[in-house]
C-alpha cells in the first residue's frame, strides 16, 4: 500500500508541484499521515483530471453535453453487452446513490442512448436498462476516440504497470469503504456545556 502512495504521489508530477512531505497539511502532522494526504491529494487530481477528459471527449464526438455521471451509467449499461439494473449500475460503480442513478437513466431515456426491459432477477421482476441503436453508436464513437488518444498516451507510458496500479487502487477502494463502515457508526459525543 505505502508504494501505491509513494507511486500515485509521484505520478507525473514536476518538482514545483510535489508537495515536500515536511510542509504538513491541516489533516495531519504524523509522517503516515502526509503520505496519505498528498495521496488524496492525487486521488483528487486524477479523479477530476478522470471527469474532464470523458466530458470533453464526449463533447468533442457526440456533443451531447452529458456529464461524467451520466457517461459512466451508460458505458456500464453497455458493458459485457448485458441489460443492467439500477443495483447493477449501483454496485459497478461503487455508488450508493441511487436518487442520482435515476436521474442519469430519465435523462438517458429521453435522449434515446438506452432503453428499457424487463428483467427476472432470482424470481424478482424489475427493469434493466441496455444501450439503443444510439447508445451503441454513441459509446463506439467514445470509443474509437479514447483509442486514438488516450490509448495511445497509456501505450507511451512504460514504466506504468496497469495490472498492478489497478489491483492496489482495489485495494484502496476496500480500505475506503472500510473506513467508510466506521465512520457511519461512529457517534459524536455530546458538547459540554
Amino acid at each position: 500500500m505505502t508504494k501505491l502512495i509513494n507511486l500515485l504521489g509521484d505520478i507525473h508530477m514536476t518538482k514545483s508541484h510535489k508537495i515536500k512531505t515536511d510542509d504538513p497539511w491541516h489533516l495531519t502532522q504524523s509522517d503516515i499521515g502526509i503520505k496519505v494526504t498528498n495521496f488524496e491529494l492525487q486521488l483528487w487530481r486524477v479523479f477530476y483530471g478522470f471527469i474532464r477528459w470523458q466530458e470533453e471527449c464526449e463533447r468533442g464526438v457526440n456533443n451531447t453535453g452529458l456529464t461524467a455521471n451520466e457517461i459512466a451509467v451508460l458505458h456500464i449499461i453497455r458493458m459485457k453487452e448485458r441489460p443492467k439494473t439500477i443495483y447493477d449500475i449501483g454496485r459497478l460503480l461503487n455508488r450508493d446513490d441511487t436518487f442520482n442513478i435515476h436521474y442519469s437513466i430519465r435523462k438517458l431515456l429521453k435522449m434515446g442512448l438506452i432503453k428499457k426491459t424487463k428483467s427476472d432477477q432470482a424470481g424478482k421482476k424489475t427493469f434493466a436498462y441496455q444501450t439503443s441503436d444510439a447508445g451503441t453508436k454513441n459509446t463506439d464513437t467514445f470509443t474509437e476516440m479514447r483509442n486514438h488518444i488516450l490509448l495511445e498516451m497509456y501505450s507511451q507510458e512504460k514504466e506504468l504497470n496497469l495490472v498492478e496500479l489497478a489491483k492496489a487502487l482495489s485495494k484502496v477502494n476496500a480500505l475506503y469503504d472500510e473506513a467508510d463502515r466506521a465512520v457511519a457508526s461512529y457517534t459524536k459525543p455530546p458538547a459540554e456545556e
